[in-house]
């Protein structure tokens, strides 16, 4: 049989979690310290401290997932995320995001779709060159995806034109003889 691992406060207090016990104001019941998380770290003259915070684990992540569901939560958690999305992958802050969209009336380069980023409005993607990371634009999903299938080729694309064209002049005189 395996001997339970066991975590450290701070991983310097050497407290054995196992054997502190803990209550959690959530579900009311006491628990081992182990089934708590550590809230904060911080220098206390000189050494780390650990603090265990007031909800067991189960009861911590029940609320979270409580306060991701309210309509308000899910509002500010997506516009958090986006937000981070674009700093994190583009290195795009909203402001500039913004001016972007500005510039191009609030609509997607290619095919003109709006995209405002309203509830029922999608956001547009941001198109970039993935070898550079240079910006380019911003675009709506299916002209974003049409453009990453064809490598951002622009001979596939050409070449898928050409031939789209061809089938198209062929329909229209099959359909007048």
């Amino acid at each position: 049989m395996k001997k339970p691992t066991t975590k450290k406060i701070g991983n310097v207090l050497g407290i054995d979690l196992l054997s502190v016990a803990k209550y959690c104001k959530g579900c009311d019941t006491e628990k081992t310290g182990d089934k708590f998380h550590i809230q904060k770290q911080r220098k206390a003259k000189g050494r780390l401290v650990g603090y265990l915070s007031s909800l067991c684990k189960d009861c911590h992540a029940s609320e979270i997932r409580k306060s991701r569901k309210s309509e308000y939560d899910k509002e500010r958690w997506s516009g958090y995320r986006f937000k981070q999305f674009l700093q994190d992958r583009y290195g795009l802050l909203p402001d500039q995001y913004a001016e972007i969209l500005r510039n191009q009336d609030g609509k997607c380069v290619i095919c003109g779709m709006s995209g405002s980023g309203e509830k029922d409005k999608r956001r547009l993607h941001v198109d970039h060159d993935h070898e550079t990371g240079e910006i380019r634009g911003l675009l709506c999903n299916n002209c974003n995806n049409g453009l990453g299938r064809f490598k951002d080729n622009p001979f596939l694309l050409r070449k898928a034109a050409n031939y789209l064209e061809k089938i198209n002049a062929q329909q229209e005189t099959d359909y007048q003889v």
